[in-house]
This record gives C-alpha cells, structure tokens and sequence, in this order.
C-alpha cells in the first residue's frame, strides 16, 4: 500500500491536514462512506499494512473475503476525499475566494436581486490587499467580467466596468508576459529555445510608451526582465534592486521569492565572468531574503540555499557572520536531514577559514546523500592531507576516492573532473628523477585536460618551486 499513489498523497500532508481530513471524513457534507472513514483512521493510527490487512481493518464485522477490485475503488474514494478537504481549505482560507465562489453560486442559482451586497464585498476584500501581482490582477479580472455579465443579465447600462475589465486583463497579460519572459532568459543557458511569448514584445512597446507606469508590478517585472536582458549593464541591476526593495509589500511571497532568484540569477552571471564587485551584490540580496523569509517554503530553507548563501559569504571572508548563518539557520533546514546537512556545512566553514583539525573531524564523520557531496568531501580532505603534508593518509585517500569513482558512475562531468583531480595529485605526489621536466609536463597536462576538479589550486602546487 505504500506504494499507492493515495498514501503518497497522504504522507505528504502536514499532520494538521491529516487531522482535518480525518474531520471531513466524519461529515455528510463530505463523505457518506463508513469504510472511507475507517481508511482515513488507519492512515492516521501510523503506517499502512499491506493492502490485504487493510481490508480486514476496514471491514472488520463482515470480514468478506479480500478484493482488489473493491479495494482499490476503497482508496480511488479516499483520495477523493483529500483532494477535496485540500482544494476547500485552499479557498475557505482567503476570504476574496470565498466570495468569488458565492457569487458564481448565486449567478448560477438565478440569485441576481441580492448580489449587489455581495460584489460589494468581493470588491472590498480585492482592494483591501496589498497584493498586486499577476494573480490579483487576475480576480479582478474574474470579477469584473462577473459584473459585467450580471448587469446585463439585469438589463443595466453598461458603464465603467467594462473598462476597468480591460484595464485590469492589459495588466494581467503584461505582469504574465514580462514573467515568462524573465524565465526564458534565465534558463536561456541550460534550456536554449527558439520559442516566442506572445505579447511579450508588445507588452515591452507599451511600457516604453508610459501605458504601465501607474502599475509598480509591471514595473518591477519589467526592470527584472531588463536586468537578465542586459547583465553587463549595472544600471539595469541596479533599478531591479530599488524596485524589489520598494514594491516588495505588493507581491505575495512565492512571486517575491522569483524576483530574488531572478537578481540573483544577473549576480551569479556577472560572477561567472569575473566582475568580483557581485559577490558583494549576491551577498546582500541574500542577506535581504532571508530578513524578509522568502527563502522559505512550508517553513524550511532548502539545502540548496543554505549551502549558496554559505558559499558566498565565504568568498567575502565574512566568519562572523557565516558561523551565525549556520546556527541561526539550523532550525529551518528539513528535519530528516538537518544534521547532515549543518555538518557538512560546518565543515566546509572550518576548511575555508583552514581550521582543519575542525573540519577533518566533520568531514570523517560526515553522511551525506548526494554525489556531488560525496566528492566535495573527499575533495577537501584531499587539499586538507596535502596542505598538512600527510602524503601517507594523502595516498590512502586517493585509493579509496578512485575506487569509489570508479564504482559509482553517477555525476555526469562532475565525475570526470574528480577522476583527472586524483589522477595528477597521485602523480604529484609520486617521487620523479627528473622534477623540473616532471613539473613542465604536470602544468601541460593541468591546461590541456578539460573537466578538471580544483584547477587552480593543483596549477599553483606545481608551480611552487622543488616540485
């Protein structure tokens, strides 16, 4: 039963939902099935047992003989029911949803005469937010083409609203162009595509023309989608931070969290082609993010981020302020994996700062999941036993990492680089006759090999005299 796509709907849930399913489950408004109930129960009680002792539980009086056809109907049922107790809870939760929902009701009910109130009301809760990204625009939208359509259905003018419907969906369109538009340049490296987005270009035309200048998220959108047009051009970062800064009140967090990436995205970039000055940039826009929380999903930093945001406050030699990073962030890494994660982590801290009888006694006890962060590790003990000159824990270190290299083929290029690293450090580390021909051919051979883990760092070892 674990693999069934009901319990991975269901292990995904927050334990509150699961108990609110549960309620659902007990209400004739929503469930009229004793034996969906008593699935519901089972789930919550821990574990599902196969889906032959679920039966059992479930119809536990009549005891009838298993039947997977009966059975599976069972859970098609229950994971009905979630979905629905999800979908309500998304929209009881936003009272201008709810109401939205009320009127179509009412439309589609024939309850013209006593709308008015509550179109009043949508009407206040829409404007009432500060919200004013793609998705406001796009109630207003649905509510005044609501409008529109329930004044005519009671013979009234037609006054104003229409035009506040065409002003509203021009917004829309531009805010949903100026966003794709974004996207597109910035996966333009990892995804190339020859695809157009429609009304983008008339969208950019409009806006140079002043149509948009009143709306600060197309605004902001559109700095946005400057900045990534032109990286090399600091004014047009330079306006996508002030605009981030001072409109951030008006998008909802998951749009915000975009807008961040996106300049974060120009930074990385301009680092890529050695413009330093970035680093600092990429710095305080984390700083700024993780102040305002956007970089939290569901209550959790990613392991991803944390990492990042680790990695560049390093590049700037911040200690400080990288040791409290890790501390005050601890809490908010995801709960499975958050000691592995602040380990590995805090080890890298140690080895950059080269406290290394630190970060050696992280990294031998470091369990990490991924590939990469499996060669990262042996990668830092690596420098670490050379930096120490510990040739002999050097040398076992490089036939366990090359055994694992070759035992492991995931990693793409990533493996090739580490399998070249180990490659010259075991020729570095191996006494030659001839050391300055031994030298000149180890530098040739670090130049001409393409995926190479640690380039600089091996070029400058070969360089040092006595080599």
């Amino acid at each position: 039963m674990k693999s069934s796509l009901l319990y991975k709907y269901w292990s995904e849930l927050p334990e509150s939902t699961q108990q609110q399913v549960a309620q659902a489950a007990q209400s004739p408004l929503f469930n009229n099935r004793e034996d969906v109930s008593q699935l519901i129960d089972l789930l919550i009680s821990g574990p599902p047992p196969t889906k032959e002792a679920a039966w059992k539980v479930v119809y536990k009086e009549t005891h009838p003989p298993y039947h997977d056809g009966k059975f599976r109907h069972l859970m098609s049922y229950t994971l009905d029911l979630i979905r629905e107790t999800m979908a309500f809870l998304e929209i009881r939760d936003q009272d201008r949803l709810v109401h939205m929902q009320l009127l179509q009701s009412m439309k589609r009910m024939g309850m013209h005469t006593l709308m008015d109130k509550e179109i009043t009301h949508a009407r206040t809760l829409l404007e009432k937010l500060t919200d004013r990204s793609a998705t406001h625009f796009r109630e207003k939208v649905d509510l005044e083409a609501l409008i529109f359509d329930h004044n005519r259905m009671l013979r009234r003018e037609r006054t104003d609203h229409s035009s506040q419907l065409f002003d509203d969906f021009g917004t829309m369109v531009a805010i949903i162009s100026l966003q794709q538009g974004c996207t597109k340049l910035a996966q333009a490296s990892f995804f190339p595509s020859d695809s157009t987005i429609p009304y983008l270009e008339e969208t950019v035309r409009l806006i140079e023309e002043g149509q948009f200048a009143d709306s600060p998220a197309v605004t902001t959108w559109y700095a946005s989608y400057q900045a990534l047009s032109e990286p090399d051009n600091r004014e047009r970062f330079l306006q996508l931070k002030e605009c981030i800064a001072k409109h951030a009140p008006l998008f909802p967090e998951e749009e915000l969290r975009d807008l961040y990436i996106l300049a974060l995205n120009v930074c990385i970039r301009r680092i890529n082609a050695s413009d330093k000055a970035y680093i600092r940039e990429a710095f305080t826009i984390y700083q700024a993010g993780l102040k305002a929380g956007v970089f939290l999903e569901n209550g959790h930093l990613s392991k991803f981020t944390y990492r990042n945001v680790l990695n560049i406050a390093l590049a700037l030699e911040e200690w400080v302020w990288a040791k409290a990073y890790l501390e005050e962030y601890r809490p908010y890494l995801p709960p499975r994996e958050q000691e592995q994660i602040y380990t590995y982590n805090l080890a890298t801290y140690y080895f950059r700062k080269q406290d290394y009888d630190d970060a050696l006694t992280l990294l031998r006890d470091a369990k990490v999941s991924e590939t990469l962060e499996q060669f990262d590790v042996r990668r830092m003990m690596v420098r670490i036993y050379y930096d120490r000159n510990e040739i002999q824990a050097l040398d076992s270190l490089l036939d366990s990492f090359d055994i694992y290299l070759r035992r492991h083929k995931k990693g793409g290029y990533h493996r090739k680089m580490f399998i070249n690293m180990v490659r010259i450090m075991r020729s570095l580390i191996t006494p030659r006759g001839d050391m300055d021909q031994h030298k000149q051919k180890l530098l040739a051979r670090i130049e001409k090999t393409e995926y190479l883990a640690e380039r600089e760092w091996l070029r400058s070892l070969v360089a040092q005299e006595g080599v």
